[in-house]
């Protein structure tokens, strides 16, 4: 009987071969958007560090003139005459 019904249903198992072959693309699709999703922080960290890294050093040149105009100003407040 197994193999009577395995003659009859030779096309029908193609097609739903076919349909469960559409089914699991269907899930690698949505698991490519899933794991998608992580990547527009990833790119966020990215330009976050970029921009981050460029104001340190900026701080890091303009950071020795800022000194010295922090000591001259507490030095001028510090004298003991207005």
């Amino acid at each position: 009987m197994r193999s009577f019904t395995r003659g009859r249903l030779g096309p029908f198992r193609s097609q739903a071969g076919a349909v469960r072959s559409q089914r699991g693309a269907v899930r690698s699709q949505r698991g490519a958007v899933r794991s998608q999703r992580g990547a527009v922080s990833v790119e966020y960290l990215v330009i976050l560090t970029v921009f981050m890294l460029g104001v340190a050093l900026a701080l890091a040149s303009l950071g020795p003139g800022l000194v010295s105009v922090f000591q001259a100003r507490v030095a001028w407040l510090a004298l003991p005459f207005p």
